[in-house]
Order: C-alpha cells, then structure tokens, then sequence
C-alpha cells in the first residue's frame, strides 16, 4: 500500500480439498524488499499450518506425509 509502505500477507490452507483457513491482513511492520515482505508472510502462514497439524494430531486425526507449501518466489522458499 502506497500511504502506509506495508505489505499485505495472506494464506489459503487447504485438507483435502477443502478451505479449512484463510487469512488476508497487512503486514505490522514495513519491509524494505520483496523477500523480507514474503519472508514474514511465508513464516506466519507456516505458523498457522503448524498449528492446524499439532490441533489435528490432538483430536487423533492421523497425518501421513508431509504439508506442501506453494509460492511464487523460490528463494523465499529455499530460505523457510
């Protein structure tokens, strides 16, 4: 955003196929690249799909394999 210099983060987590999380916000702090931007956007969505995994592994819902995290700049991925 122009008048306040933060960006917006935002995630869409999916089981199954199903919506079960969303979140769009603008950012607390201002970043002064990209990569610091979708670096702390990258890891609050990874928190709250840390969170999803430990809540269902609670109710006993068994998790088999890994969660796959989808972005569009490689080196922020490589870095999370």
């Amino acid at each position: 955003e122009k008048s306040t210099r933060r960006s917006r983060t935002g995630w869409l987590i999916y089981m199954q196929n199903a919506l079960i999380n969303s979140l769009s916000k603008r950012q607390s702090t201002v970043e002064t690249s990209v990569f610091g931007a979708e670096f702390c956007a990258m890891k609050s969505g990874i928190e709250a799909l840390r969170g999803i995994r430990y809540k269902l592994r609670m109710m006993g819902v068994p998790l088999c394999g890994p969660s796959y995290i989808f972005g569009d700049n490689m080196s922020v991925i490589h870095n999370t």
